[in-house]
């Protein structure tokens, strides 16, 4: 299938920037891994297999784990709130989605929660950080739940011993 099929903006952003010669190329190569890895995410079963770590198990974050782990990969969804937690391991909807809970309970085998940070981040490739930034009085995003989220990812990274991309999914402009 041609990339232009199925390529979310990340591929058509890198097309752009390499038409740029100015454009660094630390951040090329950065965007370059990134469509990467939206490739693999994307082709799921049949090609590589990722161990991805889900940050957030809300309106966003349970339909992203559940639809990864129907692509084939295994995901490990992480989440403060312990009901969301038990609903993903019980194969239930933590919220109300169009077809979640049957694209959760058909991927029990692929799909966990949890919300032992250390545990999920030694065993997955890649950590999406898929958390709320609710707007302030002022009219900006709120970073705190994505800074939170961040630094109990970054503490088990520390230690880790192979490679491992840490992706920020939430708005943050």
């Amino acid at each position: 299938m041609p990339d232009s099929d199925w390529a979310p903006a990340a591929i058509v952003a890198l097309n752009k920037w390499k038409q740029k010669p100015e454009r660094s190329a630390f951040l090329l190569a950065q965007i370059e891994r990134l469509a990467m890895l939206t490739r693999l995410l994307c082709a799921g079963a049949g090609k590589r297999v990722l161990t991805v770590s889900v940050v957030g198990l809300g309106k966003l974050g349970s339909p992203l784990a559940a639809v990864l782990a129907s692509k084939g990969h295994t995901v490990i969804g992480l989440d403060q709130n312990e009901a969301f937690v038990k609903a993903i391991n019980a194969g239930e909807a933590p919220v109300s989605e169009p077809r979640l809970a049957g694209m959760i309970s058909a991927n029990r085998s692929r799909l966990s929660a949890t919300d032992d940070y250390e545990d999920a981040i030694e065993r997955s490739d890649l950590t999406i950080l898929v958390v709320p930034t609710p707007s302030e009085e002022s009219g900006f995003f709120s970073h705190k739940h994505a800074k939170e989220a961040l630094g109990r990812v970054v503490a088990p990274l520390r230690h880790k011993k192979k490679w491992h991309l840490v992706s920020l999914a939430s708005t943050v402009m």
